[in-house]
C-alpha cells in the first residue's frame, strides 16, 4: 500500500507524507500515485471548493488490490463543502477503490449540479470494477435552493470502455436535505452485436450495483435509483450473491416544510426507491414514509420504463401521498425504439421488451398510502397503485393494505394502459392482497381509462376487499377484473392503530385473529 496524506488545515503544501501532508484536496488533480494507494485526509478538517477531475485517469487503479480514500487522526470526519453550486464538490474517475468516512455538503445558497460524481472505470477484460462509497454523508441545508434532479451522489459507469462496471455502490451512508439521493447508472453503450430492434438481454448493464443500509431523510424528491443495472437470473431467490443489483435495508422520509420551491419544480415527478431500464433488480427490506403531495407520482416504489423481471419485497410504506407502487412504460420518447408499422404490440413491447414486464411486488405492508381526505376541496381521486403504458404480466402478491383515513374518492388502482384486449395481455394481477379500509364508502375499485378495449388488463385473484363502512360484499368488482376466489369479509385484525406504525417490525404486529377466514395479505 502506498500512502498519501492531506491536511487542509496545514499552512503550507507538503510532500504528502504524514509529517509533511498536502494541504488541499486539489492535489487529486495532479497526484500520480503508485497503486494500490491510500489517500488519507485529516479528521476535523473542512475545505471548500470544486474538485472536478472527471476527465483525468490518474486515480484509475491498475492494481487488483483495493485502493482507499479515507481519513486519519481523531475527531469528526473530513468535510468537503461545495463552493460553486454549478459544479460538483468532488468528481473522480476510479477503479478498485473505496471512499470511506467523508462528509460532502452543498453550499448554503444554491445547487444546480450533482454534489458528488464518481465515474466507475470498467476493466477492458470485463472483470469487476469494485468502486464503493461507505460511511459517508451527503447533506445540504434546509434553505439551500436545489434544482430538480440534482443528486447527492451520481455513481456511474464510464462509457469510454465497452464493458459493464460491475460491483459498484454505496453503503451505510446518510443523505439529508437533498433533492435526490443517489443514482447508480450502468453503461448504456450498445454492444456491436446487439440487435438494435430488440431490448432483450443485459447489454452492458451493471451487475452488483448496490445501495444498502442508507438513510434518506428530509428528501425533497427521489431517494435511490437503479438505472441500467442487472443481476444473475437467480436474483429473485438469492440476494446474497454479490452480483445482485439491489436497494436494500434503506429508509426514506420526506417530512419537510419547505415543499414549495421557487425554481418552478414543484410538479416534477418523484418516487422514493425505483428502478429504470433495468433487469432482475431487487428492492428489499426498505421503509418509505411521508412522500408529500407537492410532487407528481409521490409513490413509495416504482417499476419504471423498460424494467423486466424486477422484484420489490419485504418492504413497509406509510403516509406516502401518491400511493404504494407505480408501473409505467409509456414508450413515448422514453428511450425505447419506435414501434415499426405492422408490428404488433405483443411482439414489440413484450417479446422485444420495449415495454416492461414480469415485475412483482410481494410480501409488503402499506398503511395510509395515497389517502383521500374527506375535507379536500379537490375532486381528485387517489389510489394505492397506478399503471401507465405497456406493462405485461406484472403482479402484486401477498400484500396487506390498510387505510384508516380515506372515506370517498378513493380506489385500489388508477389504470391508463396502452395494451388493448385484442393483445391478450394481463398487465397487472392482484394476487392474495388483503385490502382493509375503515371509512371508505365508494364502491369503485378501478378508475382511469374507461375505454372498454383496455378492460381486462387488470385482474383481482384470491384477494380480500373490505371496508368497515360498507360491510361485507360492499365493493363492486367488475366482471372483467374478477380473476376468481376473491372474498369481501372482515379480516378480523386484532388491533389497528389510528396512525401508522413507525417501523416494519411494528407494522408486522398487526395480525389477524385466529378466527379470521382470510388468508390473503402479508404473512411474516
Amino acid at each position: 500500500m502506498n500512502y498519501y496524506y492531506i491536511d487542509p488545515s496545514a499552512s503550507t503544501n507538503g510532500t504528502g507524507t504524514q509529517d509533511s501532508p498536502y494541504n488541499t484536496w486539489g492535489v487529486l488533480g495532479t497526484l500520480n500515485p503508485s497503486f494500490p494507494f491510500s489517500i488519507l485526509v485529516k479528521r476535523g478538517t473542512v475545505e471548500r471548493g470544486n474538485f472536478n477531475y472527471s476527465t483525468l485517469r490518474n486515480l484509475v487503479s491498475s492494481s487488483s488490490e483495493s485502493s482507499v480514500i479515507s481519513s486519519y487522526g481523531t475527531g469528526a470526519w473530513p468535510t468537503l463543502i461545495q463552493d460553486s453550486g454549478s459544479d460538483q464538490v468532488l468528481h473522480l474517475a476510479l477503479r478498485n477503490t473505496v471512499i470511506a468516512g467523508i462528509n460532502f455538503c452543498t453550499n448554503e445558497v444554491s445547487q444546480s449540479s450533482d454534489l458528488v460524481g464518481i465515474s466507475a472505470y470498467p476493466n477492458t477484460d470485463g472483470s469487476d470494477t469494485n468502486v464503493f462509497l461507505t460511511k459517508c454523508q451527503f447533506t445540504s441545508f434546509p434553505y439551500t435552493m436545489i434544482s430538480q434532479y440534482c443528486k447527492g451522489l451520481s455513481l456511474y459507469a464510464n462509457r469510454d470502455v465497452n464493458q459493464p462496471a460491475n460491483k459498484i455502490g454505496v453503503t451505510d451512508s446518510l443523505f439529508n436535505y437533498l433533492s435526490r439521493g443517489v443514482q447508480i447508472l450502468g453503461n448504456y453503450n450498445v454492444p456491436s452485436t446487439q440487435d438494435p430492434t430488440t431490448n432483450v438481454g443485459d447489454r452492458y448493464r451493471s451487475n452488483g450495483a448496490v445501495i444498502d443500509s442508507c438513510s434518506f431523510t428530509n428528501m425533497r424528491d427521489d431517494g435511490a435509483i437503479l438505472n441500467r443495472c442487472t443481476s444473475p437470473d437467480s436474483a429473485g431467490t438469492d440476494t446474497t450473491n454479490a452480483m445482485v443489483s439491489k436497494i436494500s435495508n434503506c429508509t426514506y422520509s420526506s417530512f419537510r416544510t419547505n415543499t414549495a420551491a421557487s425554481d418552478n419544480y414543484t410538479q416534477a415527478a418523484s418516487v422514493a426507491f425505483w428502478m429504470v431500464y433495468s433487469n432482475k433488480c431487487i428492492i428489499e427490506y426498505c421503509t418509505v414514509s411521508g412522500s408529500y403531495a407537492a410532487r407528481m407520482d409521490r409513490m413509495a416504489f416504482d417499476f419504471d420504463i423498460m424494467t423486466w423481471d424486477c422484484v420489490i419485497r419485504y418492504c413497509y410504506s406509510h403516509n406516502n401521498a401518491g400511493g404504494i407502487v407505480l408501473f409505467i412504460s409509456n414508450a413515448d420518447g422514453d428511450g425505447s425504439e419506435s414501434q415499426p408499422s405492422g408490428t404488433s404490440n405483443t411482439e414489440w413491447f413484450v417479446n422485444r421488451r420495449w415495454g416492461q414486464g414480469n415485475n412483482v411486488i410481494h410480501d409488503c405492508i402499506s398503511f395510509n398510502d395515497g389517502v383521500t381526505r374527506s375535507a379536500a376541496a379537490s375532486g381528485l381521486w387517489m389510489s394505492k397503485v397506478r399503471l401507465f403504458g405497456y406493462a405485461s404480466n406484472c403482479e402484486m402478491r401477498n400484500v396487506t393494505v390498510i387505510d384508516t383515513l380515506s372515506s370517498s374518492r378513493h380506489c385500489y388502482i388508477q389504470q391508463y394502459p396502452k395494451f388493448t384486449s385484442s393483445d391478450n395481455v394481463t398487465s397487472l394481477e392482484f394476487n392474495a392482497v388483503n385490502f382493509k379500509f375503515r371509512y371508505l364508502t365508494n364502491t369503485d375499485i378501478i378508475r382511469g381509462d374507461t375505454d372498454t378495449s383496455v378492460q381486462g388488463l387488470i385482474k383481482f385473484t384470491g384477494c380480500n376487499l373490505f371496508s368497515d363502512a360498507l360491510g361485507e360484499n360492499g365493493f363492486s368488482i367488475p366482471s372483467y377484473a374478477d380473476g376468481g376466489s376473491n372474498t369481501q369479509v372482515d379480516p378480523k385484525f386484532e388491533f389497528i392503530p389510528k396512525s401508522s406504525p413507525s417501523s416494519f417490525d411494528s407494522a408486522k404486529l398487526i395480525k389477524m385473529m385466529a378466527s379470521s377466514t382470510v388468508t390473503a395479505g402479508y404473512s411474516s
